[in-house]
This record gives structure tokens, sequence and C-alpha cells, in this order.
């Protein structure tokens, strides 16, 4: 150190010997700069009485009697002041460990919300059924992931239950990210439904319905309660035209009572501006024998270019374009078509008339 500093350094080193501030009243105390703190701590009692000492002559007895029980009361709080900071030491390590965790959660969640984004942009697009179980695998990762945050959160909630007021901030952000981990869940069952429905849709203009309860069902045709059933759609191609089936188990129209009516529908889809209208592809319906001897029951029709049925939707579906009598109930009712209380329909669009679309 070069002789120039050394007076200045001499009146800054931490090293160098101090008084205690308290000795214009007779406190003797000297050590260096942590030491005279500590004796500072230490000695509040001493520091007090040479104060009272120094001011005794005063004559002011009242005011000194007040000084006294206040210093008292002041002593008496100052005892609980080391544990204190200890448990604000605690709370405040248990708050960074919190925190911690919850930007782990946010993390977490970000990733699993972006995987939940990518599934959804596959399903809109109808990816083809090779796909499914990979989407599936997806989703089942994501839900994991998902119930396994909802019991990090909870055991976060026990441990901020017990931090007191420092982990109230930490409550509002696990209810934010628990909130957040529920809608994920919300998601998760509005994708799996999409999903079961897309394991049975077709994009090659073929429909394969099977329907059970076919007695229980019939009962309710009669009676009024359901008097027709909708098909899941399906696609000419994977942009092409939406249709589905639609029947009368017991009949419709000129049908009614005596026969199964089986329909096709005219369905509003995604690419309706780039297809050409009105619908024109021949449609074959069928009823299919179930003891493999081909004795299928079919009907081919080609669409009536002037008919509401197959023009562009304005609304979810068009109208129905019937086949009223398409097979009588004693000839259905038979173990050829129906068997184990069930039957399978079929409709099936010629797309080799299709024009393409670009």
């Amino acid at each position: 150190m070069s002789r120039e500093e050394l007076h200045n350094h001499n009146n800054e080193c931490p090293l160098r010997k101090q008084s205690c501030r308290f000795k214009s009243m007779g406190c003797r105390f000297e050590g260096r700069g942590h030491e005279v703190e500590q004796h500072a701590q230490e000695g509040l009692l001493y520091h007090v009485e040479l104060l009272l000492t120094t001011h005794a002559d005063t004559g002011n007895e009242e005011e000194i009697d007040k000084l006294k029980e206040t210093i008292q009361e002041m002593l008496k709080e100052s005892e609980n002041i080391p544990k204190l900071q200890d448990e604000n030491s605690r709370l405040r390590k248990e708050n960074q460990t919190n925190k911690k965790a919850i930007q782990d959660m946010k993390k977490v969640l970000v990733s699993q919300g972006e995987k939940v984004i990518n599934v959804e942009r596959k399903l809109d697009s109808r990816v083809s059924n090779d796909s499914v179980e990979t989407i599936k695998r997806d989703v089942t990762v994501v839900s994991q992931t998902a119930q396994a945050a909802k019991q990090r959160i909870e055991t976060l909630e026990r441990t901020i239950g017990t931090a007191g007021q420092t982990g109230g901030a930490n409550v509002q952000v696990v209810e934010r990210v628990e909130k957040h981990v529920g809608l994920l869940d919300v998601r998760m069952c509005e994708i799996d439904l999409q999903l079961q429905l897309l394991e049975t849709i077709n994009q090659e203009g073929v429909l394969m319905w099977k329907i059970r309860d076919y007695s229980r069902r019939k009962t309710e045709a009669v009676n009024g309660k359901t008097l027709s059933l909708y098909s899941q759609p399906f696609y000419t191609s994977q942009y092409g035209y939406k249709l589905c089936g639609r029947v009368y188990l017991n009949g419709d129209g000129t049908g009614k009572g005596t026969y199964l009516s089986f329909f096709v529908v005219v369905m509003k889809g995604d690419f309706d501006a780039l297809l050409q209208w009105p619908f024109t592809l021949p449609v074959t319906l069928m009823i299919l024998d179930e003891n493999e001897m081909g004795n299928h029951v079919r009907e081919t029709f080609t669409p009536n270019p002037a008919s509401n049925s197959f023009r562009r939707p304005t609304t979810e579906m068009n109208v129905a374009c019937r086949v009223p009598c398409f097979l009588q109930h004693t000839r259905l009712e038979t173990d050829t078509y129906v068997k184990d209380n069930t039957i399978f329909l079929r409709a099936v669009v010629d797309c080799s008339k299709a024009k393409p679309l670009f």
C-alpha cells in the first residue's frame, strides 16, 4: 500500500480497534468492527443502565421511570427476536423451495400444453387410422403427467399450509396452476372422445355400421321413443364430402311398420367450399348377410342434382335421401341378417367418379 493511502486506510480498515458508541457514557469496550457490533447487541441492558445513570442527575424522575418501563418492555420483546429470526429464516428457505417447485410445474404444464395443441392439430386434419395409436399414446402421456402434477400440487399445498403468512402468495400461484391442470384434464377428455370417433371414421367413402341390441332399439322405434338412428360420419376422401347413415328400424313413410328404411345424409364438411355441388356420386346401401353366404341386400342410386338433399349444406346436415322400403321385417329378422341381436349396415360411395380438388 502506498504511503499516501495509508492514512485513509487506517481510518477505514475493518480490523482497526474501535470503541463502543457508548464510550462517552462510561463503556470502555474496544475491539474490531464485528466485535463492537456483537458487543452492542449483547450489552443492551448494560448500555441502558449507563444511559439512565448518565441522565439521573437531571432531576426528571418521572420521565426516567417512563423510560425504564419502555426499556423493560423492549427487553421482553427482544427475547423473542432470535426465535422470530430463526422462523423467518426457515420460512424463507421453504419459500424458495416452493418457488422452485412451482416453476418446475409451470415448465411441465407448458410442455404438456404444447403436446395437447399438437394432438388437436392432428385431430383437426383427420389423420389416417395408422396415426390413431400414436395420438392415443401421446394423450396417455399427457394425462399421466397432468395426474402427477396434481399430486405434486397437493403435496405443495400441504407444505405451504404450514408456512404461515409467507406462503400466501404461493397458495394463489398453486391455485392457478391447479386450475390449469383441471383445464388440461377437461381437454384430455374431449380429445379422448374425438379419438374414439376417429377410430371408426373412414375416408374412402365407406361406412361400416354395426347396430347392437336390435330388438330393444326396434321396440323403441315402434313406441315412438327413438324413431331413427344416425351413424358416425364418413368421408369420400381426406378433404372430400362428409356423409352419414340414417336408419328407421320400424320404417318411415311408405315403409313404416313393415320395412327397415335406410337413408344417406350429406353433412356440412370442413372443405365444402372446395368441392363441386350438388353431390352426384353414386351410392350403394347394403344390409350384410352374417352367414357368409353373400346374400347381401343392396340398392344403388345416383343422386338427383335437383334435390335439396344433395346441395351444399347450409345447416349441419341436409334432408336424408330416402329408401323407405329397403328390407321387410319378415325377411330381415332372420338368422341371415340378425345374429346375436346385431345387424350390419354398409354404405359405399363410388369415389372413382369424384373430380380432383386441384
